[in-house]
């Protein structure tokens, strides 16, 4: 999304990207995985507009399982 600091920031944007979910329970199975962001991508260009197209894991982790006890 485009911001204030847009000015003093990199761009593109070309640091290694990890989303963790962690896992609360005494089982600890955490979920982590990472990407390295396509500087070619308009994702991680300067913003132009309010927001950039979003781009991420998408089949990080099932919904289903979050859901369940």
């Amino acid at each position: 999304m485009r911001s204030l600091n847009d000015q003093i920031l990199k761009f593109p944007f070309n640091y290694k990207v990890t989303f963790c979910l962690y896992d609360q329970t005494p089982a600890q199975r955490h979920i982590i995985d990472s990407f390295r962001p396509d500087i070619k991508s308009s994702s991680f260009q300067r913003p132009r507009t309010d927001m950039n197209i979003a781009s991420g894991i998408p089949k990080f982790f099932p919904l289903e399982m979050i859901q369940q006890e």
